[in-house]
This record gives C-alpha cells, sequence and structure tokens, in this order.
C-alpha cells in the first residue's frame, strides 16, 4: 500500500477548529478520506475527531457535516447547535468525533428532534471533559 507524505499528518496534529484555515482543513479531509483511512490503518494510528465523524457519515449514509466543530469564529469549546432541528443520527456522528475530544467542554443541544436514543448514545460516546450538556427542549422523555 503506498501513502502519501502530504496526507500523514491529517490525524498526527491537533485539527484546528477556528477561522478560514480550519474550515477548509476539515473539507480537505473529508477529500481525502481514504487516503486518510489507508495512512491510519497502515501506520496503526487512532482515528481523529473528524476521521471517525467523517467514517460514521460514509457508513450510515449521511451528508458530513461540521456541527459547529469546526466554525469562523467563537468559542471553540463550546458547541451550539440550539434550534438546529438536529436528530439522533446527526448527535450519533456528532457523538462518534467527540469521543477523541480534549477541548470542547460544553454542549448546547437545545430545541431540536434528539429522542432518549440519541441522547443515550451521545453520553455514552463523550469525553469526560465535557462539563455541560443542555438536552431541553427536545423528544427525550421519561
Amino acid at each position: 500500500m503506498y501513502v502519501e507524505k502530504n496526507i500523514v499528518d491529517f490525524d498526527l496534529k491537533h485539527q484546528k477548529t477556528l477561522g478560514k484555515d480550519a474550515i477548509f482543513k476539515f473539507h480537505d479531509h473529508f477529500m481525502n478520506l481514504k487516503k486518510v483511512k489507508d495512512q491510519n490503518n497502515f501506520n496503526k494510528n487512532d482515528d481523529s475527531m473528524f476521521t471517525k465523524m467523517f467514517k460514521y457519515s460514509q457508513k450510515n449514509h449521511l451528508l458530513p457535516k461540521a456541527l459547529q466543530i469546526v466554525k469562523w469564529e467563537g468559542d471553540y469549546s463550546t458547541i451550539d447547535l440550539k434550534g438546529y432541528r438536529i436528530g439522533d443520527s446527526s448527535i450519533d456522528m456528532l457523538s462518534q468525533g467527540l469521543s477523541r475530544n480534549s477541548y470542547i467542554t460544553g454542549l448546547h443541544l437545545s430545541d431540536n428532534r434528539i429522542s432518549n436514543v440519541g441522547a443515550v448514545k451521545l453520553v455514552s460516546n463523550l469525553s469526560p471533559d465535557i462539563e455541560h450538556i443542555d438536552l431541553s427542549y427536545n423528544k427525550i422523555r421519561k
């Protein structure tokens, strides 16, 4: 298997999540996903947050979304998806990426379409670094 040298850095470096460069890097990472997966398999590297999200989206036939992990400006430690109308599949994709997170500490997910199933998957996959989760006004039942 041949692995290109310029792809090597995708999953080895901390990925920036704010600014124009971060958005281009997110897109570039997706466009080179096959090469990144080959590189990780060859070198026995762990998948990064982005790679995990992209693999999940491919497996489940979802369009990859940045889901506020990558954004132009703002607080890099908080994801604010209030009122985005996202459901369980998007939450599952987000939680796959956040399982390798070390810098996001807050999730604002109120006023969406998250059910009990999505909430359980989210909480079970999250890093212990998450300090605050707002799941109010969703489809979560007792």
